[in-house]
């Protein structure tokens, strides 16, 4: 039996090059709009249907390895979502797509998808010699591990956002402290705590501090959550990326706020208006991931002005092995008054 995830993103083939979603239509939060997600990944599995095949495997060589999103009108969730995918080029290394979303005839979303040749070698970049090679490595000391870390089904927010989480195919957790209620944070930058706590406590504690202390500027703030997809993903060869594209618009603009020492849905107005994704192909993405375990996603806010707030992210697997690298621009106002945590 197929997961939720995969039965919400399904996409029906209506031509060679033109598709019709097939599953439910996610609204998240507070929002109005359809989740960018549903459309970063429904177009990418548009197009992923759209690749040549290797005769001898059945299957395509080429892997997706960045997706370059703009968001142009806020999706209906009531209305038919149609794809059209443009092949832009069929190379021997690389192939590249376009995907246009439309609803009502018109565009609503448009994707870039670019995929490498990963399975041929005689399409394989080797030949054009030596290349540069390295990543960063996620320290985990300091990070929470997912047991010590509250569910968003599990933290007070209004009727409205709760309700979305019932049929997001999501799991997604926080770490405790940044619900604390801690009147000073620097109190405790060392480390130190008034009541005794574990390692695992102590370390997850003073990154909240050091992160979020007020003499830190926002811009070298950062934060972090787990993030899974739910159930078991039935087809995992072909849903991981597909999944990561999924989830990596999860939480991500909203996290403008708490870092600003706000809390999570407090803006007055909050929408993407772009968002990139950049795969490690150092991954084998059947086998040495899967997007329906836990997985860490660190973010921070490196700039904010006329209204358009830059958010980066990195996602990791639980070993600190990254996955991808994530950049969103939105368009953000928000409310006058009191600072606060999430």
């Amino acid at each position: 039996m197929k997961s939720t995830l995969e039965t919400q993103l399904s996409v029906v083939a209506q031509g060679n090059n033109h598709f019709k979603s097939n599953g439910y239509l996610h609204v998240p939060g507070a929002n109005r709009g359809i989740f960018g997600g549903t459309l970063i990944a429904k177009s990418l599995l548009s197009a992923a249907r759209t690749l040549p095949v290797n005769v001898q495997t059945g299957t395509s060589d080429f892997k997706q390895h960045s997706i370059h999103n703009t968001f142009v009108l806020g999706g209906d969730s009531s209305i038919d979502l149609q794809f059209r995918v443009e092949r832009i080029r069929d190379g021997r290394n690389f192939v590249t797509r376009e995907v246009k979303a439309y609803q009502n005839g018109a565009v609503i979303f448009i994707s870039i998808i670019s995929f490498k040749n990963v399975g041929n070698p005689q399409g394989s970049m080797s030949s054009l010699g030596p290349q540069l090679k390295y990543q960063p490595m996620l320290d985990l000391d300091g990070i929470a591990e997912v047991d010590e870390c509250i569910s968003v089904q599990d933290i007070d927010f209004d009727a409205r956002i709760r309700k979305s989480f019932e049929s997001d195919p999501l799991e997604v957790r926080f770490p405790r402290e940044y619900f604390d209620d801690v009147d000073n944070v620097d109190d405790v930058e060392d480390g130190s705590l008034k009541n005794k706590r574990d390692k695992k406590h102590r370390n997850s504690y003073k990154m909240r501090a050091l992160l979020f202390r007020p003499s830190l500027a926002v811009y070298l703030r950062k934060m972090y959550y787990w993030i899974r997809v739910k159930p078991r993903i039935q087809n995992h060869c072909e849903f991981n990326q597909i999944g990561v594209s999924y989830l990596s618009d999860a939480f991500f603009l909203l996290c403008v706020m708490p870092l600003s020492d706000r809390k999570l849905y407090s803006s007055l107005f909050s929408v993407s208006m772009d968002h990139s994704i950049y795969f490690n192909m150092d991954l084998d993405h059947e086998s040495d991931y899967r997007c329906d375990e836990w997985m860490v996603f660190v973010v921070d806010s490196p700039k904010s002005s006329n209204g358009l707030s830059l958010v980066t992210g990195q996602i990791y697997r639980s070993d600190g092995k990254l996955i991808a690298y994530i950049v969103q621009e939105g368009l953000v106002s928000i409310k006058d008054g009191i600072l606060s945590k999430l």
